[in-house]
């Protein structure tokens, strides 16, 4: 029985392992940049708390606005330009990287913008009626 405690205890403290890694190294992310960054930035998305995740996002360097939720597995490429406005919601397994559309000057309310340079391809409807109060229904 005893063992068998040592063997479960030795195979919990392998999986956490990473996570204490991740803490350990951290301070040094926020701090001096990019040692790590892509491989830490993937992992702050597997956190299990959307409270976490935007403090570790927010410490290493985005903007980010009053009711904003990663949701689990968000993957953000570039974190140092990062923005997002107040009440946005990102979803599970979201990629956020500014590679797919280069914008060189202000986007007007609504368009939706492709390509290199941007253009504006789209509108989105502006008769939306909901205000995100950053409250998430997941248990993450």
């Amino acid at each position: 029985m005893k063992s068998a405690i040592v063997i479960l205890s030795v195979l919990v403290a392998l999986l956490y392992l990473k996570w204490v890694l991740i803490v350990l190294v951290f301070p040094f992310q926020a701090i001096h940049g990019q040692v790590l960054k892509r491989y830490m930035l993937y992992q702050v998305g597997l956190i299990p708390s959307h409270h976490v995740r935007r403090f570790v996002y927010r410490a290493l360097g985005a903007e980010i606005g009053k009711n904003v939720v990663f949701h689990f597995k968000t993957e953000i490429r570039g974190i140092y330009r990062l923005k997002v406005g107040a009440g946005t919601n990102i979803g599970d397994n979201a990629l956020i990287e500014g590679a797919g559309c280069v914008v060189t000057k202000d986007v007007e309310s609504y368009a939706v913008v492709a390509g290199i340079p941007a253009k504006k391809v789209n509108e989105r409807p502006r008769d939306l009626r909901y205000v995100f109060d950053g409250k998430s229904n997941r248990l993450y």
